[in-house]
């Protein structure tokens, strides 16, 4: 079943529109606002299983944390996974004038997952810590060796980047990893939610 057909058939009559891009790479996710008569909900139907477990196990370990997304439903169909959400919003941050108060909203929701119990978020015995920073760190270097040439940089300031000491990294925590502006999304009522939860795992505080 394409996603369109899967979309209408999970709205029940109600009028779909799809808020995905015109250009999608293989196995993107896909978005669909479904417009109620009293409240509209947005489905987000998976490029990948991997994808929805990953979110799902995220956003189980952080129930309960305000400014995550209300998940509605879930289900798979013809072994397409997907999850109905309440609508977090027309607008993000990315989108919206620059507004301080918007932005300690969500600065309050990753303040709220420093303060989780790691354990809760992952079997992970470290995560992303300063050791897999700084082997990362010279494994990207090492990459770029290999495509120097077509990135135009010079040996010599391969060299002097390659001298610079890796990040520091914090005692890594709950993190989403990913907290773009784009994921900030915000309401009528100025609520910020944050979604796209797929990459959480437990990293630096400073990557969010």
């Amino acid at each position: 079943m394409e996603s369109y057909q899967l979309a209408e058939k999970l709205a029940r009559g109600d009028r779909v529109q799809e808020l995905s891009p015109g250009q999608r790479p293989i196995n993107a996710n896909r978005l669909f606002r479904i417009f109620g008569e009293r409240t509209t909900r947005v489905l987000k139907i998976y490029g990948t299983a991997a994808r929805q477990r990953r979110e799902q196990h995220a956003l189980s370990a952080l129930h309960g944390v305000p400014g995550l997304p209300v998940v509605l439903e879930r289900g798979v169909q013809d072994e397409v996974h997907w999850t109905m959400f309440a609508d977090s919003g027309r607008w993000s941050l990315g989108t919206l004038p620059e507004n301080p108060s918007l932005a300690r909203r969500a600065g309050a929701i990753l303040q709220r997952l420093r303060d989780i119990e790691p354990t809760s978020m992952t079997n992970l015995e470290r995560g992303i810590d300063q050791e897999w920073v700084t082997v990362d760190f010279i494994s990207t270097f090492r990459r770029m060796e290999r495509y120097r040439g077509r990135l135009g940089v010079s040996q010599e300031l391969l060299d002097a980047a390659r001298s610079v000491r890796p990040p520091f990294a914090s005692e890594p925590r709950a993190a989403h990893t990913n907290a773009t502006p784009d994921n900030f999304l915000v309401d009528d009522g100025g609520n910020v939610t944050l979604i796209n939860w797929e990459w959480a795992t437990l990293a630096p505080p400073e990557w969010d």
